[in-house]
């Protein structure tokens, strides 16, 4: 006793100096004990509490006393034992710490722990494992007997699956869905321990996980919808193994390969597929990319299995994962008929500026030819006139009054079919007729026009079109013709517009009509222009004529304008 107390020595102490060894807050405790006794039949009680000593160190010890008494009920002494438990209450209280720091690790990973007694028929469950039974927080043992399943239908779910647990093994995790408040639904991971009649277990809240997954399978999805519609290859390349993975059937489209065959390495891919003069440049680009992290935008020639060349455009980013791992995720395209398009386009850029320079010829050839000739006639017939007598002045002037008139009337006409007409499908056959009637007032030529039905569903890439064949048609009759009479139809046969335009001219002999469907510059470049403008709609161009017959013009133009 003297050493528990720290008073070695001191076989005797009195009341006051023994409660003193008694911790401050723990001595109301001590004596509220003591004066319990005094009631107590038998004398007895009982007290942990903490002892401090003259090094004021502190000791544990469990106190438990009796009182003893005279003949009479006198009180005449006190016996008692003292423990020191020490080691044993800071055992207690470490534990006790070390179960609220589980708790709080359990409730900050949405963990529940869980455990049932089939012999006690009782469910333990702490306050997450109640949260995820969907239980109130305060609920800590459910007797399985008293609630059955029928009333708590989580409990219900936990108990029918711990079961099949017990069939597949103790140990082996398992994933259940619990229903929730509304129509929410919780998923559970369960993972036990089944000892004889007990279960032990722990529950983890996998709802947010699951809805995560969920989510990114449907971007997944609508990440391959989107490639398959935009018909991309998909990779993932390894700068440090030069390993390849293809991830979707276009890339191995793309590359001729199929998925038996497996995919290349980066290496293998550049020399088996990829055009001798961009393989360099090619590798480059990617280790540069690679080791700037950033991302890659490329494009070569491609070589496939059939040995055609094709064009291939490379999309990608550098990734990295950890600190040393790297890898390029990227898209490939196969865009030969983008290529192929854009050099068609730049082919019709050149021609259309090539026509545009002989047009600009022929109107300076036909204001040299035709105008100006006029113009210089009256030039000579005022000079004339200033040495004319009054008997050759009126000859004169009527010359010089016909030769501006007829320069007039040219200008006139070719300044009207030169000016671009606005049309629509509404307003195509009025526009079209008012045009033919201008047309003739100006030239002086005998015009009819006709236009069986209306026109809406043709586009207005068609309609565009169809008028300027009209105008280059009836700038050719006026020009080169000879003609005295015009007449247009425009008419729909087996729903494609037909613009028919003929003469009464002397007509082309077979010779020279055979070089102008070939095109030559002799045939100008009104007919040039005419047909390169249908084929770019998907329409076809015909002219037939014979000596003495006239010219006839047909063109055919489909509803929608068709590359």
């Amino acid at each position: 006793m003297q050493r528990i107390a720290g008073v070695e020595g001191q076989g005797e102490l009195s009341y006051e100096r023994a409660l003193e060894l008694i911790h401050p807050e723990d001595r109301p405790r001590l004596i509220e004990a003591a004066q319990r006794a005094a009631e107590a039949p038998d004398g007895r009680w009982a007290v942990v509490c903490r002892t401090v000593r003259p090094d004021q160190s502190i000791r544990w010890v469990a106190i438990r006393g009796r009182r003893l008494y005279r003949a009479g009920g006198v009180p005449e002494a006190s016996l008692g034992t003292v423990i020191d438990i020490t080691a044993l209450k800071e055992a207690e209280i470490s534990l006790k710490a070390m179960n609220q720091r589980y708790q709080f690790a359990l409730e900050a990973a949405k963990m529940g722990t869980f455990e049932i007694d089939h012999r006690r028929a009782t469910l333990s469950v702490d306050p997450q494992m109640a949260r995820l039974l969907n239980l109130p927080a305060t609920v800590e043992q459910i007797s399985l007997e008293k609630h059955g399943a029928q009333e708590i239908q989580s409990v219900e779910t936990l108990i029918s699956t711990l079961a099949s647990l017990k069939s597949a093994g103790s140990g082996q995790p398992i994933e259940v869905e619990f229903d929730g408040e509304g129509s929410a639904s919780r998923w559970v991971r369960l993972r036990a321990d089944i000892k004889d009649d007990r279960i032990f277990g722990v529950a983890l809240d996998t709802t947010r996980e699951r809805q995560d997954a969920q989510i990114l399978r449907e971007k997944e999805a609508r990440l391959r919808v989107a490639t398959e519609a935009a018909a991309l290859g998909v990779f993932e390349w390894n700068p440090e193994t030069d390993v390849c993975l293809w991830e979707n059937d276009r890339i191995y489209e793309i590359f001729g390969r199929d998925r038996a065959s497996g995919p290349l390495s980066l290496s293998d891919t550049l020399s088996a597929h990829l055009h001798a003069d961009d393989r360099n440049h090619i590798l480059e680009r990617l280790q540069r990319a690679v080791r700037r992290n950033g991302k890659i935008h490329l494009i070569g020639e491609l070589i496939n299995n059939k040995r055609s060349k094709r064009w291939l455009e490379v999309t990608g980013r550098v990734y990295q994962s950890d600190a040393v791992s790297k890898r390029l995720v990227g898209v490939v395209s196969d865009i030969t008929r983008q290529k192929r398009l854009r050099a068609r386009a730049l082919r019709l850029a050149v021609q259309v500026e090539q026509v545009q320079q002989i047009e600009r010829r022929n109107i300076f050839q036909e204001l040299h030819d035709t105008t100006i000739q006029h113009l210089v006639a009256a030039s000579l017939m005022v000079s004339e006139l200033r040495r004319a007598d009054e008997n050759t002045m009126n000859a004169a002037m009527s010359a010089l009054e016909s030769s501006l008139s007829q320069a007039i009337k040219e200008v006139r006409t070719l300044s009207y079919l030169m000016h671009p007409a606005s049309v629509s499908a509404r307003n195509f056959p009025s526009a079209a007729a008012h045009y033919v009637r201008g047309f003739s007032t100006r030239s002086g030529l005998e015009c009819s026009f006709r236009c069986d039905r209306p026109v809406t569903e043709f586009s207005s890439a068609a309609l565009h079109t169809a008028f300027r064949v009209l105008q280059e048609s009836l700038t050719n009759i006026f020009r080169h013709a000879g003609a005295s009479k015009a007449s247009i139809q425009v008419r729909v046969i087996n729903r494609n517009l037909h613009v028919i335009v003929a003469d009464n001219g002397p007509g082309i002999d077979k010779h020279v009509r055979r070089k102008t469907s070939a095109l030559p510059p002799v045939a100008g470049a009104g007919l040039k222009g005419m047909r390169m403008r249908i084929r770019q709609v998907g329409g076809r161009l015909a002219l037939t004529s014979a000596p003495h017959e006239g010219v006839r013009i047909h063109a055919v133009l489909p509803p929608r304008a068709v590359s």
